[in-house]
Parts: C-alpha cells; sequence; structure tokens
C-alpha cells in the first residue's frame, strides 16, 4: 500500500447508496495523507472530501480537440440545425466555470477545447441509435485504423 495513504485507500467503484458492495468498500475507504480542505464551497453544499474527485497522478489532456459527428446524409440536416448544435457544444465545452472545476486537475496547466469541424456522415439516417451503434461506426472503426484521420476545420 502506498505511503500516501495512511490503512485504506480511496474507493475505486461507483457503488448504490446502502448496496452490498457499499458497505463492503465505504468502511475501508480514505483520502490521501495530507488531505486538505477546500478554501471555499458553495452555499448549500456540505464537504464530503470521500466523494471528491482525486487525482491520481494519472495521464491527462489539458488540451483536447472533439468533433460533432451527424448520422445520415446532409440533406436529413437542416444546416441552421447542424450550427445551432455545434454552437452549443461548443459553448458548453468553453465555459468558463467547467473550465475553473476542471482547473484544480491540471495543476496550472493552460485548459483548451476546441471544435473541429463537424463531419455529417453519408449513409441512412438511424431511427434508433444507442451505445453499441455508436461503438460499431465510430468509435471502433476510427480505433482500429492505423492512424485515426482527424477532420481538420473547413474540410468534411
Amino acid at each position: 500500500m502506498s505511503a500516501r495513504y495512511a490503512i485504506a485507500q480511496p474507493m475505486r467503484i461507483q457503488a448504490r447508496r446502502g448496496s452490498p458492495a457499499e458497505q463492503r468498500y465505504y468502511h475501508q475507504s480514505a483520502l490521501p495523507e495530507p488531505w486538505r480542505m477546500p478554501k471555499a464551497i458553495a452555499n448549500g453544499v456540505s464537504p464530503r472530501p470521500l466523494e471528491d474527485l482525486i487525482f491520481h497522478g494519472g495521464r491527462i489532456v489539458p488540451q483536447m480537440l472533439f468533433q460533432n459527428i451527424y448520422c445520415g446524409s446532409s440533406a436529413d440536416w437542416h444546416g441552421s440545425d447542424v450550427e445551432k448544435i455545434d454552437a452549443a457544444i461548443t459553448a458548453a465545452m468553453r465555459d468558463k466555470r467547467l473550465n475553473n472545476v476542471m482547473a484544480q486537475y491540471f495543476h496550472g496547466t493552460a485548459l483548451s477545447c476546441d471544435p473541429l469541424a463537424s463531419l455529417t456522415l453519408a449513409d441512412q439516417k438511424p431511427t434508433l441509435f444507442d451505445e453499441p451503434d455508436v461503438q460499431a461506426k465510430i468509435v471502433t472503426p476510427r480505433a482500429t485504423m492505423a492512424s485515426p484521420p482527424l477532420i481538420h476545420p473547413g474540410r468534411t
């Protein structure tokens, strides 16, 4: 066990409140030593350090790119809808309050989250699209390419 932990370690599982898993693991959980309480906390929120995200020194990605991918063909999407969706997601990914929360995990590194040009697939628009479909249609093909191509701004 790491010298950073007195007896136990933070929980590395998600457990439903009151479940046997919570009963088994929660009483054994602890925070790294020493653990500092925050200088400020939002009104109405009681500090529960065991429920905080904890940075364990792994790899981080402070400069991120993202791309919106639309299923179906260009005819299935109104241009104004695509523009509004792209603008809303970009605004959410660049939200100052969200980035202030995330900054605590990046130790002074500047954060950025920039959009690539959105991509509309040239296929039939599905009526239902769930997680296995995302894996099969978008994630797996890109991951199995030798070097998944990035779609650069201005090109689709």
